[in-house]
């Protein structure tokens, strides 16, 4: 039920509604955590495949250095700019 309120207000906000500074600010949060989630995913995927990658390419995997969660963020930001 609280995902239909959020899911509606978004929607009233992109359907040109009157603005609710209290319904923007909850947009506002549910797009960071959204962010986040996404961020979180491509991190762990990425510290998971990328060494059996590199292994498996025969290289060595001594030089490996893991993505952070920023830099997860930064990566998620450039792929929602240029595929969106």
């Amino acid at each position: 039920m609280v995902f239909y309120s959020i899911e509606k207000k978004a929607i009233q906000q992109l359907g040109g509604n009157k603005t609710d500074p209290a319904s923007m600010f909850t947009v506002f949060l549910v797009s960071l955590l959204f962010l986040a989630i996404k961020s979180y995913l491509v991190m762990v995927t990425y510290n998971s495949v990328a060494p059996k990658l590199i292994s498996n390419n025969g290289f060595n995997v001594q030089n490996f250095r893991p993505l952070t969660f920023w830099e997860g963020v930064m990566l998620v930001i450039l792929a929602n700019n240029l595929f969106a």
